[in-house]
């Protein structure tokens, strides 16, 4: 914490969007995020996500937010991007929250789990525990490299459960940095209840077309 606090000092942390110096979003930006105030429309062949919860539109800020979290590896972010869906998402009535996982590929050459960042923050505000419960055997691409067509096929069989994971007459919170859609939280969902979770929702910081 002492160092943090020194470093902040010498190299204080720069707004995502605008770059005002004092942090990660400034009050100005942050008033200029699209907010969802209820659960979107699943739009899927074979929807199995019970329901899907965004905190913003994937617009500018929200955008930026995602870039430089996730392809700029900046995991300093988590901190902020959490506590912006603790704020403005309502506790969820859950049991677990569960990341979604990376292919060790992926993670090893980030560096971090994004969703597991954001859920360990959650986990921490809202005192719900996480429970890994999947774990992702097949490394695939990444869906904003897709168009949408085989974004909704190119995921099956990517994740399975994890092993001793306890999750029959559970209800679940999937954790994830962004959605566009859903194919992944979907896919998530299938697997969970395949092993007999009661009901799965998805929690997202960001979602966008």
């Amino acid at each position: 914490m002492v160092l943090e606090f020194f470093l902040d000092l010498l190299f204080p942390p720069l707004c995502v969007t605008c770059g005002s110096i004092g942090g990660y979003i400034c009050l100005n930006c942050y008033e200029k995020m699209s907010f969802f105030d209820q659960p979107l429309v699943i739009d899927l062949p074979t929807p199995t996500l019970d329901e899907l919860q965004a905190c913003t539109k994937y617009a500018k800020t929200g955008s930026d937010f995602i870039h430089m979290y996730k392809f700029g590896c900046s995991y300093a972010l988590a901190p902020t991007i959490g506590e912006i869906m603790f704020e403005k998402m309502a506790r969820p009535t859950v049991d677990f929250l569960v990341p979604v996982p990376l292919h060790r590929s992926r993670q090893r050459e980030r560096g971090f789990n994004q969703a597991e960042l954001l859920a360990k923050h959650l986990s921490k505000r809202w005192e719900i525990p996480i429970v890994n419960a999947l774990h992702r055997p097949k490394a695939t691409t990444p869906q904003a490299q897709l168009d949408r067509a085989k974004r909704l096929t190119h995921l099956t069989d990517a994740f399975n459960i994890s092993p001793n994971s306890s999750i029959t007459g559970k209800t679940i919170a999937l954790i994830d940095d962004v959605t566009t859609t859903g194919t992944t939280l979907n896919e998530c969902a299938r697997i969970l209840k395949n092993h007999q979770a009661k009901k799965v929702i998805g929690l997202v910081f960001a979602h966008g077309d």
